[in-house]
């Protein structure tokens, strides 16, 4: 937005550190996104997190003073850089990981994996959340707020995402459908990587008031043939990656044709993190596409 104001830090002033913690610890059965039935013995007080979104939305609850260890890939807010890091789910380290001593690890996914196996393998609790959807996020949001002791924040963020989504969902659905942009995302450039419609920024683009060119691919994710994008003609192109600028996609092969090309609606440089990333900042992403999309 020069940018959409991050809403996480203008409206919630008491963090959950100013609201009552219970004297007694109260054992509590949490079921995460896998079904799993996950046993808490009490509010967890030295928090691991696997997932830069979780990360982010662990601060913007106020529960950062919980917060023991992030991945290498958590950037936002900047003083998660100061939280000692235990590797990434790629290359984790499970030494440095269990001298923190975690009473919980948070972390993302779909089905179960070597990761929650040795995390299980080590006694340590961990709920997994999945994040493909808004709807993910909201859960997401109300179940670190249970788990932080601050539900009424959780609560209060979830109502604000509500209303902005609102917002714009009414101007989009003032556009009819055949006059919605055309949308290609591109992800990586070597090979051309693109979004179907069921992955999270398939969805972004549709909440967005855009169709995506590539929702049709057969999965969340692919690699397309650039014939493909070319033959679909999109009016707006946005970069989400570093290896490709304006210059780089006007100068491919074929492309020349595009409409996106030829008006020049071909956007690199975006903050992806806000935009692909499904945290509490996804709002900001949204609606600095539906700006996009709709620009004069």
């Amino acid at each position: 937005m020069k940018r959409f104001p991050y809403f996480l830090f203008l409206i919630f002033f008491l963090g959950c550190s100013s609201q009552p913690r219970p004297q007694a610890k109260e054992a509590r059965t949490i079921a995460d996104d896998l079904g799993r039935a996950v046993r808490l013995e009490g509010p967890p007080s030295r928090i691991i997190s696997f997932a830069p979104s979780l990360t982010e939305m662990i601060y913007a609850l106020g529960g950062d003073d919980r917060l023991a260890g992030v991945t290498s890939w958590c950037n936002w807010p900047p003083q998660a850089r100061s939280k000692t890091l235990v590797g990434d789910m790629m290359s984790p380290n499970f030494e440095r990981m269990v001298s923190l001593r975690p009473q919980l690890a948070v972390m993302i996914g779909s089905r179960p994996g070597p990761l929650l196996k040795k995390f299980e393998a080590l006694n340590i609790p961990v709920i997994c959340f999945k994040d493909e959807t808004v709807a993910d996020i909201r859960r997401a949001l109300n179940v670190l707020g249970l788990l932080l002791e601050c539900p009424a924040r959780a609560d209060s963020m979830i109502k604000d995402i509500d209303s902005r989504l609102a917002t714009i969902k009414a101007a989009v659905d003032s556009v009819p459908l055949p006059e919605r942009p055309k949308v290609f995302a591109e992800l990586g450039s070597s090979p051309l990587f693109a979004a179907g419609d069921s992955s999270f920024i398939g969805q972004m683009i549709a909440l967005a008031g855009g169709i995506n060119v590539t929702g049709n691919i057969g999965s969340s994710y692919a690699a397309v043939n650039p014939e493909l994008v070319v033959k679909s003609d999109p009016g707006i192109i946005i970069v989400l990656h570093p290896q490709a600028g304006r210059k780089d996609i006007a100068q491919r092969l074929g492309w020349q044709n595009v409409s996106a090309v030829k008006n020049g609606k071909i956007y690199p440089g975006l903050d992806q993190d806000v935009i692909l990333r499904p945290g509490p900042r996804f709002i900001e992403g949204l609606k600095i596409l539906h700006e996009i999309f709709y620009a004069p």
